[in-house]
């Protein structure tokens, strides 16, 4: 029987920080969800029933193995101020959304 299958992503950490320009720029993040989707794609279309794909976290958080050291989410927390700004996969991951695809090519950091 193939039973619809979601996939959770719980995997994937990066060091994100504030740059220069006032941006959490983090392609590492971009990179690693565009090869998932990329494999989900290929496994859809060999007949795998799967339907959905989950972030771990729209935004940073506190994750009782890492603390606060690790962060996961689309949304840069500032846990001082609580603060929060979107990084340039949360701009990338809307646009898959909105498109229902992966973009191709280089992704615009800036916007």
């Amino acid at each position: 029987m193939n039973r619809p299958s979601h996939h959770l992503d719980h995997r994937e950490r990066h060091c994100d920080y504030i740059g220069p320009d006032g941006r959490c720029h983090d392609p590492e993040r971009i990179d690693y969800y565009a090869g998932h989707f990329a494999a989900a794609a290929r496994a859809i279309e060999s007949g795998v029933p799967l339907e959905g794909y989950f972030v771990w976290s729209l935004m940073d958080n506190f994750e009782w193995a890492d603390g606060y050291r690790v962060r996961f989410g689309l949304v840069y927390v500032d846990y001082a101020t609580q603060a929060r700004l979107p990084k340039s996969s949360a701009a990338w991951f809307a646009k898959v959304v909105a498109n229902n695809a992966v973009p191709v090519g280089e992704f615009d950091l800036v916007t």
